[in-house]
This record gives structure tokens, C-alpha cells and sequence, in this order.
């Protein structure tokens, strides 16, 4: 069985979200399975020690030098360098939009965690040749139609709209489609924490990072 892991990031500070997924291939017979493996949603500042900062501190409220530090402390929980070198083939961060040129503090952060990724598989830490490929990876992926886990998004589920509420449905009801189709596997623990999610559009966003298939995005 030869498997691929690959992250998908979701970048946010009240809802950063990710999800790992594991691509199976038997060497019997070629058969391709798709499995998530882990996928969370978190709050940034909360899990960094500010448990009640959600709606009481604006994110403009928190200087980058916070939120930078805030943001490594979960990585470094979270993708410890280890697990990045030794379990993962590929990594997806969302790229965040500027806003009249000016980068927002999201955007700010996935630039952060694409240096650490970066940081980790540098040549003067290699132990080894395993490790990861880093993406940054455009939001317009998600709506393009393209593949998810071997399967056609256009053949499960209308394009969405433009606007940014019809995209956020289109996310939830797409890995809806690709777990109900059993395109891909979730646990029943992972989908009780789904179907519990405040956020779920988050979190199906960070799914469908990890599950597009794209040759742009192979692992090499």
C-alpha cells in the first residue's frame, strides 16, 4: 500500500481550521482511498491562553507581534517538525486576498506558516530526504469544479454563486456530497465533531485543500 498525507490549512485567528488527508493506493490493484486523518478547527488566541478573547478583542485589537507569536506557539503544537518531516507529503495553505493592496493580518499569518513549513525542510536540517511540498494555494481552487478525492465536484453539486455567503455553503455542501458518496472517509468521532462545529465552512474549506487533486500540486 503506498500512501500519500497531505495538509490542507484554512487560515484564520478565531477559526483556523486544517485537516489532514490520507491518500491510499493498493499495489495489488491500484485501488485509490481517501481518509481523514486528523481535522480541527481552532481558536488562535484562545488555545494560545486568551480563552475569552472571541468578542471582546477585535483581531485589529492584536498587535502582529502577538498574534506572531500566538500563531508559532500552535504550530509548533500542532506540525511539530518531526510529524512535518516524517509524516507528510504535501502541505496546502490558503493564500489570504490583499485588501486595496494592503496584506490583512490573515494574510500576514499564512505567510507565517509558510516560512515555518519552509523553516523546517530547510537543506541545513535535512536528517533525511523526507519531507513535505509547500504550497501557498489560491482560495479559487475550491470552486473550480476540479477534482476532490478522485471525484468531480461539478458532478456532485451545482457551481456556487459569487457572493461570499454562496461560497461558504458551496464548501459545506461539497464535503457533504464527497462523504455521503464515500468518496472519502471520516470517523464517526471526526463527524460528530463536524456536525457540532459552529464553523463549519472552515472546516469543510481546510478538507477540500487536502483533497484537491491537481498535477500543479502532485507530490514530487
Amino acid at each position: 500500500m503506498k500512501s500519500v498525507r497531505r495538509l490542507g490549512i484554512d487560515v484564520g485567528i478565531w477559526n483556523f481550521s486544517f485537516c489532514i488527508v490520507r491518500k491510499d493506493t493498493s499495489e495489488f490493484d491500484g485501488r485509490v482511498t481517501f481518509e481523514v486523518e486528523e481535522w480541527k478547527k481552532i481558536n488562535i488566541p484562545g488555545v494560545a491562553g486568551f480563552p475569552n478573547a472571541q468578542g471582546r478583542i477585535e483581531a485589529d485589537d492584536i498587535c502582529m507581534a502577538n498574534l506572531a507569536d500566538m500563531v508559532l506557539r500552535i504550530m509548533k503544537k500542532f506540525f511539530p517538525e518531526q510529524k512535518v518531516r516524517h509524516t507528510l507529503d504535501a502541505v496546502r495553505i490558503e493564500s489570504q486576498a490583499s485588501i486595496n493592496g494592503i496584506v490583512t493580518k490573515c494574510g500576514q499569518i499564512s505567510y507565517l506558516m509558510y516560512s515555518y513549513f519552509q523553516e523546517i525542510i530547510s537543506i541545513d536540517k535535512l536528517c533525511c530526504w523526507l519531507f513535505p511540498d509547500v504550497y501557498m494555494v489560491s482560495a479559487q481552487v475550491k470552486f473550480g469544479g476540479g477534482l476532490f478525492c478522485g471525484v468531480s465536484a461539478a458532478s456532485l453539486i451545482k457551481p456556487p454563486g459569487k457572493s461570499y455567503a454562496s461560497r461558504k455553503a458551496y464548501s459545506v455542501a461539497l464535503v457533504t456530497r464527497l462523504i455521503e458518496t464515500k468518496a472519502i472517509f471520516v470517523n464517526a468521532g471526526l463527524l460528530l465533531e463536524h456536525s457540532r462545529s459552529f464553523k463549519k465552512d472552515d472546516r469543510a474549506e481546510s478538507l477540500l485543500l487536502a483533497a484537491f487533486e491537481d498535477e500543479d500540486l502532485a507530490e514530487h
